[in-house]
C-alpha cells in the first residue's frame, strides 16, 4: 500500500474519531454547567464555593 492510499484510508477514520472527541468534549462541558447550576440552586445564594 502506498502512502497516498494509506492516507486516503486513514483520513476518514481520523476525522470521524476527532469529531466524536469534539462532541464528547462539548457534552462534558454542558454536563458540567448543568451540574454546577443545579448545585447552586440546591445550595442557594449563601457562600457558594467556586
Amino acid at each position: 500500500m502506498t502512502l497516498p492510499e494509506l492516507d486516503d484510508s486513514v483520513r476518514p477514520v481520523f476525522v470521524d474519531f476527532m469529531t466524536r472527541v469534539a462532541r464528547f468534549d462539548e457534552l462534558a462541558n454542558m454536563g458540567n454547567q448543568l451540574l454546577s447550576s443545579f448545585q447552586q440552586e440546591l445550595v442557594g445564594p449563601q457562600d457558594f464555593p467556586k
